[in-house]
């Protein structure tokens, strides 16, 4: 069927038959600027109540002025066709995403479902009423942007509604319950019962009222039974549930009462869920003080952190081991008699007992296991060296002692063992190992991520926090250990092709496991393109209905797809299976109107004799265009008599049978002989 021809717009291809119009992309020839062009159907075109309906929903709607509403650049009348010219829309339907193609967080969600609240908050403010808000008229962009398409025709809801077309039933599952007793009832509150509907099908892949026809789905709208949502298996708040049953609530009074306030319970889930724990910084200045502080207590301070790892914040670790001093050794360490008595010996004995060569070594090699500072019992030879005098060097001896009392603070145990001990009596003995249970040890927590898609597992960038932990091995799993027990974590997996996931877990003291599920970006997707002549009333992909009529185009995940068209007119249906790949661009057309035909291709021997025949079918004359030998008919497949007359000539064979096959061409030929 050839285009509608207009003065100021040149239409490039068909999109879409909807409600009434038919969706056109088209350049406007005046700037020669892209539009999509909304046409309505010469069916209603007559009908001067719809027209009037039609022009003016354009022109409310044209004053409509919001990023995520479709922009209406033009309406009126152009070569007798009536028409709406708006935006070109580059998204892709929601209903391409409610089939799980994608796995939404609860952060994705929020963002698609407010931005659409608020987009009607505008409308509704301005007394525009939507009427019948659906997957299939409002868009999305990959990164969530939304477009709302089909504002400005609410006045064709009581068509929808008593049609017997599959759009028509198709709709009626977003249409609320007072538009069924009396459109006069229907307001803003309206939409927001057809918001709650398309969040239950984005949540469980289909409506709450899905029947085969209107007068069912009529009924389940008025018993106002909304089936379960299981929200812990979405990872959802279960809060979720009261916004949803708000909405879809069949009295309008105890619905929300207007989009703000569902806007509102939806900001304040993503306050009390998506509050990411904001990390505190350390300046430069902070450590360096406290690395001084460090060196000027001779404290060992904190344990090296692998480079890489989800460690304690720098706060805890200063908290963790700042170095304590003298106040935090006990008064029987310092009032001990046994350091009396090694002062005494040293006094006494001098050189010869304590701070021999043998002796020095010793020390060394017995306390420098427990303390990560050496220099400070090297110091105490070196003053050993210098100074003869035993009091000077007992002093040496008594400073060594405090250095390895401050070093060591956090193993008093192993001190005091050690002072019990016959050391001081003979030579030191090497040290003992320390006892776990003696070293106050930091207490980690431990992460499984897995890192799925589809079910299968992937190879994927992990970040917590926002800091890139790892790639998940080959069966899509990262064990992230040293975390801090009891702490809200933001766990994300990041990879090319898919989209990108975050959710936030709270650690337990042992080990936590968490699993992320991505799905295939748009860009990952295919795109089908579905035609069919004269036209399908359905489009079905496997089993789900997609669509009320064609032309129709949508993406999809690579795989398998059954394709089926549906024309009730001619009571005819056809199916096809599809390999759509990613990136891929596949093009379904079936032609209801044409028949599996062949060929025969028919002439005449001798015709440089006699010249040329006329060609029978089945008995009659082929009275298609010329007539004549040579002549190729098109038949429909199965057994035809084929046979050539011409008065005055006998024809040899007087007639033959052929079996016509589906795109083969067979060759017949007679021989004209003059009657006697």
């Amino acid at each position: 069927m050839p285009f509608p021809s207009l003065e100021n717009y040149k239409i490039q291809k068909k999109i879409t038959t909807r409600l009434c119009y038919s969706l056109y992309d088209a350049i406007d020839k005046r700037d020669n600027k892209p539009v999509f062009l909304k046409i309505l159907d010469q069916e209603y075109s007559g009908n001067q109540d719809t027209v009037a309906n039609f022009t003016s929903g354009a022109r409310i709607a044209r004053m409509l002025n919001h990023p995520n509403i479709v922009k209406i650049y033009d309406s009126g009348e152009d070569q007798g066709h009536y028409f709406i010219s708006s935006e070109p829309i580059e998204f892709e339907p929601l209903k391409a995403l409610i089939l799980e193609i994608f796995s939404l967080s609860f952060a994705d969600l929020a963002k698609i479902f407010t931005n659409i609240a608020k987009s009607l908050t505008y409308a509704h403010l301005r007394g525009v009423v939507h009427g019948f808000l659906n997957p299939n008229n409002v868009y999305i962009s990959s990164n969530s942007d939304i477009k709302i398409d089909d504002l400005g025709f609410n006045w064709f809801v009581p068509n929808i509604l008593t049609g017997d077309l599959a759009e028509s039933t198709y709709l009626a599952q977003y249409i609320a319950p007072e538009y069924y007793r009396s459109a006069e009832q229907a307001d803003g509150r309206a939409d927001i019962y057809s918001v709650g509907v398309v969040l239950f099908e984005f949540l469980t892949g289909k409506t709450p009222f899905n029947q085969k026809n209107i007068a069912a789905i009529q009924e389940q709208h008025l018993s106002g039974k909304i089936p379960p949502v299981y929200y812990e298996e979405l990872q959802l708040p279960v809060e979720f549930s009261e916004i949803i049953n708000k909405s879809i609530n069949k009295f309008i009074e105890k619905r929300f009462q207007n989009s703000s306030e569902f806007v509102r319970s939806l900001e304040f889930l993503k306050e009390k869920y998506l509050v990411v724990p904001t990390p505190v910084e350390i300046s430069e200045q902070q450590v360096s003080i406290f690395e001084a502080k460090v060196k000027k207590n001779k404290s060992a301070g904190p344990p090296p952190i692998p480079e890489g790892s989800m460690d304690m914040s720098p706060e805890m670790a200063m908290i963790s081991y700042e170095p304590r001093g003298l106040k935090s050794i006990p008064k029987k360490f310092l009032n001990n008699g046994l350091i009396i008595l090694a002062l005494l010996a040293v006094i006494i004995f001098g050189k010869s007992f304590f701070f021999d060569t043998t002796g020095s070594d010793n020390l060394q090699n017995g306390f420098a296991q427990t303390s990560p500072d050496v220099t400070d019992l090297s110091r105490s030879n070196h003053i050993q060296g210098e100074n003869s005098n035993s009091v000077a060097s007992a002093l040496a001896a008594l400073d060594s002692l405090n250095s390895l009392f401050l070093t060591n603070e956090s193993n008093l145990t192993e001190v005091e063992d050690f002072q019990k001990s016959n050391a001081f009596r003979s030579e030191l003995n090497p040290a003992k190992e320390p006892k776990a249970a003696d070293i106050l040890e930091p207490v980690f927590a431990t992460m499984d991520i897995f890192v799925v898609s589809d079910k299968k597992p992937i190879q994927a960038n992990i970040f917590l926090d926002e800091k890139f932990v790892g790639i998940s091995d080959e069966n899509g799993r990262l064990t992230v250990s040293q975390l801090e027990p009891d702490k809200i974590y933001a766990a994300k997996v990041s990879i090319e092709g898919y989209t990108s996931t975050t959710k936030y877990v709270t650690l337990s003291n042992e080990k936590t496991q968490v699993t992320l599920d991505i799905k295939p970006e748009m860009s990952a997707l295919g795109t089908l393109i579905v035609n069919a002549i004269p036209g399908a009333d359905s489009v079905l992909v496997n089993d789900v209905l997609f669509a009320s009529k064609t032309p129709f185009e949508i993406k999809f995940q690579r795989g398998e797809y059954r394709v089926k068209l549906v024309n009730t007119s001619l009571q005819k249906s056809w199916e096809q299976t599809i390999e759509l790949k990613a990136g891929q661009v596949v093009n379904v057309k079936y032609d209801f109107t044409s028949i599996e035909q062949g060929k025969v291709a028919v002439s005449i021997k001798n015709a440089f004799e006699f010249g040329f025949g006329y060609v029978y079918v089945d008995g009659k004359i082929w009275q298609k265009k010329h007539n004549t030998t040579p002549l190729e008919v098109n038949l429909e497949v199965g057994s035809h008599k084929i046979a050539v007359r011409r008065e005055g000539f006998v024809t040899i064979p007087a007639g033959t049978t052929i079996v016509v096959d589906k795109n083969r061409t067979q060759f017949v030929s007679f021989k004209l002989t003059k009657k006697q």
